[in-house]
């Protein structure tokens, strides 16, 4: 699950030129692949496709990321237009996108990502984990699991909020504590979740179990007194 552009090049370049100036900016995976994972929540990968006299660079951006992933890509196709010329085919848009159209790339992203988490939040389990496979680092796609699972719940919980979606979130990690009511990471979360949307008292009391079923927990210590300052 992912947004893809694609950067149709001119075809006056040269590969291996271009691929050292790319690499100069991303991290080369294979002899045509790039990436950027500064973290997994800001991951996105290129691949040089030549199909005939057709030359093109595929950008895939996956969902369930923070919304800095694709001012990251916008960044680096500012840096490769001081290369090259090229156009941006939006799929998703169904257009060529102009430089003064980028905001509309952004809005359509957050939009398909808002619709795959909802699509996504009934047990599936969106994964920010990157491997290697055959050379060449991959985010690990969502995938749909047969049982539901608090581990479902809190993965796509951290994806709501990586959107500052903190109600959404609330759900999820309410469902996850459901199925697992011991649990002091989810019930951490939880807290955390409640105190961004000012429900201090849940907030308190869900951190308050946290702490005691890990007492080495500093961090719901001093959010407990922040909701005190609040309450």
């Amino acid at each position: 699950m992912s947004y893809n552009l694609f950067l149709l090049l001119n075809v006056n370049h040269e590969i291996e030129p271009l691929m050292d100036h790319i690499g100069k900016r991303l991290e080369r995976t294979s002899g045509s692949s790039f990436c950027l994972d500064q973290s997994p929540d800001t991951f996105f990968s290129v691949d040089y496709l030549h199909e005939g006299s057709d030359t093109s660079l595929v950008v895939d951006i996956p969902f369930g990321a923070e919304e800095i992933v694709v001012r990251e890509v916008l960044d680096f196709l500012t840096y490769l237009e001081e290369y090259m010329q090229f156009q941006v085919l939006d799929p998703q848009l169904g257009k060529i996108i102009k430089s003064a159209e980028t905001r509309e790339i952004l809005e359509k992203w957050k939009a398909a990502n808002l619709e795959a988490l909802k699509t996504f939040g009934d047990g599936h389990h969106f994964l920010r984990t990157i491997e290697e496979r055959d050379g060449k680092k991959v985010m690990i796609e969502a995938t749909r699991f047969q049982e539901e699972t608090w581990q479902n719940h809190c993965s796509v919980a951290m994806a709501y909020g990586r959107i500052y979606d903190a109600e959404n979130a609330r759900s999820h990690f309410e469902r996850a504590l459901e199925l697992d009511p011991d649990n002091g990471p989810i019930l951490h979360a939880l807290g955390v979740t409640y105190f961004n949307i000012k429900d201090y008292k849940r907030a308190k009391d869900a951190l308050s179990r946290a702490l005691e079923l890990d007492p080495e927990n500093p961090a719901a210590a001093d959010l407990i007194k922040d909701c005190d300052s609040k309450l």
